[in-house]
């Protein structure tokens, strides 16, 4: 049984594999377009809108709110300068309070981060070629600087629309490749990213921004970074995103735009990634594999089979890892096989020896999957990997000094079906147990809790749904038992869901038995910041998990009439939209990636985890061998950051514990986006102290 969320994950993960295998010769995908045209929305109305539950009416943002009263320098200039929080949403109509008006950004960071910020400009009158600019170097102590390239501006014009979320909302920051025209009473939103050097000196620097309109300069702002004496550790999680790259236009999949995805989940603070890879055929260039005993025992005629070319029979598996055999050899994926993905991320740095990476390839040699399954009376277990094939895959692995990789199990198949989930687990355990006794470890994405209503809905045509025993927990939530006990005695590394998965009880048995466990989400938080920043910070270290996943690094197509259609960018920086979008983080563009405020958030919740790191280990050395008054610092530090934990709920991803309000959903209501800056200052000064 699966809930709406649990089945939305299953179709992303195994119908992304399924898709890809069925991909059809492609030199590149058309960009389709569609009457949905997003980017040219400006005005609030019925369309801006948040929906707060499927029976609750939509709240609205409201329109016509009277600008704050302005200086005679403001008037005469024509358009403000305000700031909000780069967490905060903004809209065309959103409009300053008084003392948002402001001609300075102050920023704060560690050496080798990258900082965002961002304002907006509203005009009283409209303005023709806006732009902006660094007017030189920012200038640090002692004359030192950081150069005026390290700042990167973008303008937030990328509007999507998707699910239980103001729509349309701005998310991609695409870079200014021209100056812009804003119209009266139109908020602009512009972004800085600020990458601090990883050999910056400790100290405040201060630069300036040129404000331009029509080519002269009409305005300046101070840009101002207070840079850490801090060392930030890298992180010790598995960090990643799942990325299928047969979910994004052909053209854009080559080895060289592989690399440049990989350098950008890099540079984003991931430490692991999927790799989707079909790595063999039949010996006889069928594309799978079945023994001619299994063939028999299905009722498959050898010699006059229902589909040619699909089974070759008794033939051996032929390994390929320099293509990717998911594809025709027309396809610009083709090439992109295991060895090239591997060694395109190896060369950008985001591999890592002691960070798992999750393969994600199936079977080729289904001889004794497809009986076994079938004996067992329980649907296709699409995406079930061969063990021997795994052993092979892992070899090579080894042999080229790779990171250790996890082979993904069939995707959020759990025992809570009335009729056929125990029979499921039964197979669950029988593949899992082929894996280790070829010496593979393995990894699997799942959810055990279930709303009771949820459960009769999926269920509500079965007379006899009454007669079936379930476990209900204290919150009455149905709980799949049968599946954790899998994931206790024989699965070796779960991801578990945190809006179906995220339990205490749970994290605190894996970690009775010292079994890793991570978490991931699919398409929940997608677009909202705070969320992203949540999960890939303060609630991973909250869990005690050791990664943390989302579905999907770059938007996945909505198909229409056989046509997959994405949200992109084209050369001259102007977003193309479909209307409704799966997750998007990273913005596809025929450049290469393209930032998203959802992405920059990932970021933040990666160093914010570095953050406590750090801190942890220098807590740890103070106690080992500090003095009386390194000790008592040390508990001090630990009280900060046990109170914050202590905010956090374990299961803070569930319904009960999250926001759906007009601010769009987020989880921790009662920690504001200003709490989430005070800690991490907080924790920076302790740091210091504590060096």
């Amino acid at each position: 049984m699966q809930s709406s969320f649990a089945l939305a994950h299953l179709i992303c993960v195994r119908g992304a594999f399924l898709l890809a295998m069925m991909t059809t010769a492609v030199a590149g995908e058309p960009l389709h377009e569609t009457e949905h045209a997003l980017y040219t929305w400006k005005w609030a109305g019925d369309d801006v809108k948040a929906f707060r539950g499927d029976d609750e009416s939509p709240q609205y943002l409201s329109a016509g709110v009277p600008m704050p009263p302005l200086t005679g320098a403001e008037k005469t200039r024509g358009f403000v300068v305000f700031q909000t929080h780069w967490m905060t949403r903004s809209f065309p109509i959103t409009v300053p309070t008084r003392d948002q008006i402001s001609d300075r950004i102050d920023m704060a960071a560690a050496p080798g981060e990258f900082e965002p910020a961002t304002f907006l400009v509203r005009p009283q009158k409209d303005l023709k070629r806006f732009s902006i600019a660094m007017a030189g170097d920012l200038e640090g102590p002692g004359g030192v600087r950081i150069p005026a390239a390290a700042v990167d501006f973008g303008v937030v014009n990328g509007w999507a629309k998707y699910g239980n979320y103001y729509t349309p909302i701005r998310t991609v920051i695409a870079p200014i490749l021209k100056p812009v025209d804003i119209d009266a009473d139109y908020s602009e939103q512009f972004w800085i990213t600020l990458e601090i050097p990883e050999d910056a000196r400790p100290g405040v620097y201060k630069g300036t921004i040129d404000i331009l309109v029509g080519g002269s300069r009409a305005h300046e702002l101070v840009l101002e970074i207070e840079v850490f004496d801090i060392e930030l550790l890298e992180p010790d999680a598995a960090f990643g995103m799942y990325f299928d790259h047969g979910q994004i236009p052909a053209q854009w999949a080559t080895a060289d735009f592989m690399e440049k995805y990989y350098r950008d989940m890099v540079e984003h603070g991931m430490t692991s990634v999927t790799m989707y890879c079909k790595h063999g055929r039949a010996a006889d260039g069928s594309k799978f594999v079945l023994s001619g005993a299994a063939a028999r025992e299905l009722g498959i005629d050898v010699d006059n089979p229902p589909n040619p070319g699909y089974y070759g029979f008794d033939q051996e598996v032929v390994y390929d890892f320099a293509h990717n055999l998911e594809f025709e050899k027309t396809d610009p994926r083709y090439p992109v096989g295991l060895d090239v993905m591997m060694e395109r991320a190896g060369r950008v740095g985001l591999l890592r020896r002691d960070i798992p990476v999750l393969y994600v390839g199936g079977a080729i040699d289904y001889s004794w999957i497809e009986p076994t399954w079938k004996r067992l009376n329980i649907p296709w277990p699409g995406g079930t990997p061969n063990a021997v094939e795994c052993r092979v895959v892992a070899d090579r692995a080894r042999a080229r000094g790779w990171p250790e990789l996890l082979f993904y199990l069939m995707d959020e198949v759990g025992g809570i079906h009335p009729h056929w989930g125990d029979r499921m687990m039964l197979w669950k355990r029988q593949v899992i147990r082929t894996l280790h006794d070829e010496g593979v470890r393995t990894v699997n994405a799942t959810g055990h809790l279930y709303a009771n209503q949820e459960y009769k809905k999926w269920y509500a045509k079965d007379r006899e749904l009454g007669k079936h025993e379930v476990v209900v927990n204290e919150q009455g939530e149905i709980v799949d038992e049968l599946l954790l006990e899998t994931l206790y005695h024989h699965l070796d590394v779960c991801l578990f869901s945190t809006t179906m998965g995220a339990e205490a009880r749970v994290f605190d048995r894996m970690r009775a038995m010292d079994k890793p466990y991570w978490l991931y989400n699919c398409a929940q938080p997608a677009l909202h910041p705070q969320v992203d920043r949540f999960h890939y910070g303060l609630y991973t270290w909250r869990t005690g998990a050791r990664g943390f996943f989302y579905w999907h690094y770059a938007a996945t197509p909505i198909v229409k009439d056989g046509k997959r259609y994405w949200p992109w960018m084209d050369e001259k920086g102007v977003f193309h939209n479909t209307g409704d979008v799966w997750p998007l983080y990273a913005g596809l563009s025929p450049m290469g990636p393209v930032p998203t405020i959802s992405w920059e958030a990932v970021r933040e919740g990666v160093d914010d985890y570095r953050y406590l790191l750090t801190l942890e280990k220098l807590i740890e050395r103070a106690r080992r061998g500090g003095d009386g008054g390194a000790k008592q610092l040390a508990d001090e530090a630990d009280g900060v950051v046990e109170a914050m934990m202590a905010r956090i709920p374990i299961e803070a991803d569930r319904p009960r514990h999250r926001d759906v309000g007009a601010a769009a959903v987020r989880a921790l209501p009662d920690v504001t986006v200003g709490d989430y800056d005070a800690f991490r200052r907080k924790v920076a000064d302790l740091i210091v102290q504590l060096r």
